[in-house]
């Protein structure tokens, strides 16, 4: 039982329909985010007394524990609230342990993909929405707290420690690949905008796996640290939150940007960008170009036949493995993109006769 002395702000009626449903768990999502990046472990756990949790303490718990102890604690208020707000239930009093930090742009666009995804492409693309020079562009960046000093920006603690402002950008665009969206301190960095967007791509896997596969025969111990160690979890984690279209940002398939021009002008709209389609054509130097082509297609990206690059590597002992490696990413990728041509039974048969002859030998 809360005591009085800790009552809670006054409940905010209950949602009336799923849409009102979908905004209250989003908003109980980023406060929650926001508690935890921001908040010392003192303001945590008074939070937590708030709702009446008697498991309160988090000092000299490690990090990741202590975190998903309040999230859990969190969601199972939630569920029992009734027609109460979560999210105003959480005050954020005390210290900051990370100052906001200031309104430096007019415009913050977040885009979160894997590596080979096509997120390079979007960022031209995105870029020629705006006129030359008005793009701060920072590539693969870590995610941390956005800090500013001064004329100094401070994205993260390694490449993007301290980003010189001339005073003339009015966008900051930022890539974030192979990290977890759901990590990003989103209310937080935010604020270094008037308005900010975060935008997560998703390109279907066969094509992906081809690319990864190609890369591979020219830089294998580079493309096994940086694209293929994780790419099938990781692929399968980002596809789940885009059928599921968890936190409510900007959800796009790359598949679905590069052919359909309508898909494009809907884009910009929900951006509310008015509409350019002036960096289609440029392939990005960022991450080598193309994994088939390099940079030869610079200024003819809309030519390049991205959607069917598996069909140049079928047959790839490296590209069937990651077709098999996920238990469930073909039929994923069928829900998403529609069916792929090759069944996963095909591609295990496949497998399983090219590899007939090794089978039975030796064991261990």
């Amino acid at each position: 039982m809360i005591s009085s002395a800790n009552a809670l702000p006054p409940a905010a009626p209950a949602p009336a329909s799923p849409a009102g449903e979908e905004e209250h768990t989003r908003k109980l999502e980023q406060r929650v985010e926001e508690l935890l990046w921001t908040a010392p472990l003192e303001t945590l756990e008074r939070a937590l007394r708030q709702l009446g949790d008697r498991e309160t303490r988090l000092a000299g718990v490690p990090p990741l524990e202590a975190a998903s102890r309040f999230r859990q604690a969190v969601q199972a208020w939630a569920r029992s609230a009734g027609g109460r707000n979560p999210a105003a239930a959480l005050p954020l009093s005390g210290p900051l342990a990370h100052p906001p930090p200031q309104r430096r742009f007019e415009r913050a666009l977040f885009v979160f993909g894997l590596r080979r995804a096509g997120n390079h492409a979007l960022a031209e693309w995105l870029k020629g929405h705006f006129a030359e020079g008005d793009v701060l562009y920072l590539n693969s960046a870590e995610i941390a707290h956005f800090r500013t000093e001064g004329d100094t920006l401070a994205v993260d603690g390694a490449d993007y420690a301290g980003v010189r402002l001339s005073g003339g950008e009015s966008v900051l665009l930022v890539g974030y690949e192979n990290l977890d969206f759901l990590d990003f301190p989103l209310a937080h960095n935010a604020r270094v905008a008037a308005r900010a967007d975060l935008l997560v791509v998703l390109r279907d896997y066969p094509n992906m796996a081809a690319s990864i596969a190609r890369s591979a025969r020219d830089r294998p111990e580079h493309v096994y640290r940086h694209r293929l160690r994780d790419f099938p979890e990781q692929w399968a984690a980002y596809a789940r939150h885009f059928e599921r279209r968890t936190g409510g940002f900007v959800y796009l398939s790359f598949n679905e940007w590069f052919s359909s021009l309508e898909y494009r002008r809907d884009l910009s709209a929900r951006l509310g960008l008015a509409f350019s389609d002036r960096g289609k054509g440029a392939v990005s130097a960022h991450g080598l170009g193309s994994s088939f082509d390099g940079m030869a297609m610079d200024g003819a990206a809309a030519s390049m036949d991205v959607l069917n690059r598996w069909r140049r590597m079928e047959g790839d002992d490296l590209f069937d493995f990651l077709l098999l490696a996920g238990a469930d990413n073909l039929e994923l990728n069928a829900r998403l993109f529609g069916n792929f041509p090759l069944g996963r039974g095909e591609v295990q048969a496949r497998w399983a006769a090219r590899h007939a002859s090794t089978r039975g030998g030796a064991g261990e």
